[in-house]
């Protein structure tokens, strides 16, 4: 028996967080806690751990809110093996598809091994993922249309996962690819930009990301605990986008027209703006509400030109 602190990972099992103790320079892993919170009945746990992980398993005395405690440890390359054996009705209803998710993943490695000679994780680590999630950030900042949900919507779509995670290594270069493409998309050409601002716009867009982050583990660790995540709030989605193309448009004209491939396309002018033709020119010039009268004299020499050609 040996008594050691408890450290908290988070490993490569769906985002799943487990609690850690090294023991002869091998981590281990308390179990009670993770069988009782899978649903799964503790005493016949047990019995198959010593039954079939003898050589896994050892006791520790851990430190707790309580006290030093005594706990059931396995050997974390044993946990795997463990998870792959348990039978998924069993466990928690909210748990059920995620372990039935991990034993088919098992059932997909043990074949690449033993008909490729290997078997390669195709999910990619915070840091290889980085490049992805500045190009995100990148597309959001700079995009008026697009929030995070609706970026990363995009990206799930396109390589058929339901979170960047899941997108394979050396398929990253082609999403970072595919974000850059969005951006030429959703974004207008614009003249240099400046650095500053890029700056400022990157910031916000990585703070917002953090927060994205914090959202989504929050919510994993109250399903996790057992507890109920609040369901996301009602919103009149008709009525937001109603306000937000009148605030849009307010104090604003709008030209139509028809472009080549025959699309309507509403621009937005300045009310101090003037739709100028052969007949109405003159007029317009000649109006106190039109040109400042600082840039007559330039349509007088303007004029006069045109008139000695």
């Amino acid at each position: 028996m040996t008594s050691m602190s408890l450290q908290q990972i988070t490993v490569p099992f769906h985002s799943a967080e487990l609690y850690l103790v090294e023991h002869e320079g091998q981590p281990y892993t308390p179990m009670k806690p993770i069988v009782e919170g899978m649903g799964l009945d503790w005493a016949s746990q047990f019995v198959k751990l010593k039954q079939r992980f003898a050589k896994g398993i050892v006791e520790i005395t851990i430190p707790s809110k309580g006290g030093l405690q005594t706990m059931i440890c396995l050997m974390l390359r044993k946990l795997p093996a463990w998870l792959y054996s348990i039978q998924s009705g069993k466990v928690k209803p909210e748990l059920r598809d995620t372990v039935i998710m991990y034993q088919n993943e098992c059932d997909d490695v043990l074949w690449d091994y033993w008909t490729k000679g290997k078997a390669v994780n195709p999910r990619t680590t915070k840091q290889e993922r980085v490049p992805l999630k500045d190009a995100v950030n990148l597309l959001v900042a700079k995009s008026k249309f697009l929030n995070y949900p609706d970026a990363y919507g995009l990206i799930h779509q396109r390589f058929n996962v339901n979170h960047i995670e899941d997108i394979p290594y050396d398929t990253i270069p082609e999403a970072v690819e595919y974000v850059h493409h969005l951006i030429g998309e959703y974004i207008p050409k614009v003249e240099r930009i400046d650095p500053d601002l890029r700056a400022l716009e990157l910031l916000a867009g990585e703070t917002t990301n953090k927060v994205m982050d914090h959202y989504g583990a929050l919510h994993r660790e109250i399903k996790r605990l057992g507890g109920k995540a609040p369901e996301r709030p009602p919103f009149d989605e008709e009525t937001i986008v109603r306000a937000c193309i009148t605030r849009i448009v307010q104090g604003s004209r709008m030209v139509l027209h028809v472009g080549y491939d025959s699309k309507p396309v509403i621009s937005l002018i300045p009310n101090n703006s003037w739709i100028l033709n052969s007949e109405n020119i003159a007029g317009i010039i000649g109006d106190p509400s039109g040109p400042k009268k600082e840039l007559l004299p330039e349509i007088i020499q303007a004029a006069a030109s045109r008139l000695g050609k």
